[in-house]
């Protein structure tokens, strides 16, 4: 009897791993759309409070997309930087964030996954792409690494060479990236990208 119920155990098991499989994918990219989807609104809380103008903005002149991040912290914006990360990615936040008021140890290197548009303001084209998850370089256009989907490296894609984008409308989506018109592949020349920091 316990043969039978052991079999049928096993059957039941080799049809729930095929659909974990299959969710687990959609639910990291949910996750991922819900953190692009804060940081977007903790920029335009931001903006609120400066002039329509973004942190890249600010006369420190951050260098690069955790040093911007690093400002909606010390603003008290955002209290769990660990909405900087993604799943399968290299780049995850600690949640150590230091003490106030400089949060000196807020989205340090290797705790952001995510490149920031510089030069834009709330008032900037709605359909403009503000967030986006790490391309290889900020070199334009920017490239990813298809080859790497799935993988915790830079750059890698979502498996079928998809990426998450925040636009400053607000909206976030997952998009193919051979898919035309895709607007952060089609930035205009002399965009600046703040870039993610990287420490070995």
């Amino acid at each position: 009897m316990w043969v039978v119920a052991l079999v049928v155990g096993l059957f039941a098991l080799s049809l729930i791993v095929p659909t974990y499989n299959a969710i687990s994918p959609r639910s990291d990219q949910v996750r991922a759309t819900s953190n692009c989807r804060q940081i977007i609104s903790a920029l335009k809380l931001y903006a609120g409070d400066h002039g329509g103008a973004y942190p890249d903005s600010d006369p420190s002149q951050p260098e690069t997309a955790n040093d911007a991040f690093r400002l909606l912290v010390q603003q008290d914006l955002i209290q769990d930087e660990r909405i900087f990360g993604c799943p399968i990615s290299p780049f995850n936040g600690d949640n150590n964030i230091g003490t106030a008021p400089d949060y000196t140890e807020a989205v340090a290197p290797n705790e952001n996954h995510w490149m920031l548009v510089a030069g834009l303001n709330e008032k900037s084209d709605p359909g403009a792409p503000i967030v986006f998850e790490n391309a290889l370089s900020t070199t334009l256009p920017l490239t990813w690494d298809t080859a790497n989907a799935g993988k915790p490296v830079r750059g890698r894609t979502w498996r079928g060479g998809k990426i998450v984008v925040g636009l400053n409308d607000n909206s976030v989506s997952v998009i193919k990236l051979s898919k035309k018109p895709t607007p952060v592949l089609n930035l205009p020349p002399g965009t600046r990208i703040l870039d993610i920091e990287t420490a070995p």
